[in-house]
C-alpha cells in the first residue's frame, strides 16, 4: 500500500489499542452474556475481520481492521481462561493453563515465522495473506462449535445446570 511512516506506525498501533479495549471491556460482557456465545462472537469477528484484511483498498480500512482484531484477540484471553478454569478438573487445572500461555507464547513466535515465508513467498502483496492468515487457524478451533456453556457460568447467572425433567 505504500505507506508512510505514520500511517503505518498507526496501523501496528491499531491492534494494541485494540487488545487495551478489548481486554478491558469483554471480560464483564463475558460474565454476563456467557462464556460460549462470547466465544462464538469473538472467534467470528477474528475471521470476518482476518478476510477482510486480504481485501483492503485504504489504509484507513486496514487500521479499523487491525483494531477489531486486537479486540478479539485480547477478548479471547478472559473467555478462553474462563472456559478452562470453569471446565478442567482441579487436580490438571495448572498445568493445563501453563500450557496453554506456553502455546500463546509459541503460537506468536511461529506467526513472524509464518509471515515471514508467506511475505516471501508471495511478494509485495504476501502481507495481505498473512494478515488473513489467521481466519484460517480461528475457523479450525472446535471448542465454540462443541461445547455447552459452562455449568458455572450457568449458576451465577441464575440458569439450571440439567435440563428439567
Amino acid at each position: 500500500m505504500r505507506l508512510d511512516t505514520t500511517t503505518e506506525a498507526v496501523v501496528g498501533v491499531a491492534a494494541l489499542v485494540g487488545m487495551f479495549f478489548g481486554g478491558l471491556i469483554f471480560g464483564p460482557v463475558t460474565d454476563r452474556i456467557g462464556r460460549k456465545p462470547m466465544y462464538t462472537l469473538d472467534l467470528l469477528a477474528l475471521i470476518i475481520a482476518s478476510v477482510l484484511s486480504v481485501f483492503v483498498s485504504a489504509p484507513w480500512q486496514l487500521i479499523v481492521l487491525r483494531f477489531v482484531i486486537g479486540v478479539a484477540i485480547a477478548a479471547d484471553y478472559p473467555i478462553a481462561t474462563a472456559l478452562l478454569s470453569e471446565w478442567l478438573p482441579r487436580k490438571t487445572r495448572a498445568s493445563m493453563f501453563t500450557s496453554v500461555i506456553i502455546i500463546w507464547y509459541v503460537g506468536t513466535a511461529l506467526a513472524y515465522f509464518v509471515g515471514y515465508l508467506i511475505t516471501r513467498e508471495l511478494g509485495p502483496e504476501g502481507w495481505r495473506w498473512m494478515l488473513g492468515s489467521s481466519a484460517v487457524l480461528a475457523r479450525r478451533c472446535p471448542a465454540a462449535d462443541r461445547h455447552p456453556e459452562s455449568p458455572r457460568w450457568l449458576v451465577s447467572a441464575g440458569a439450571p445446570t440439567r435440563p428439567a425433567g
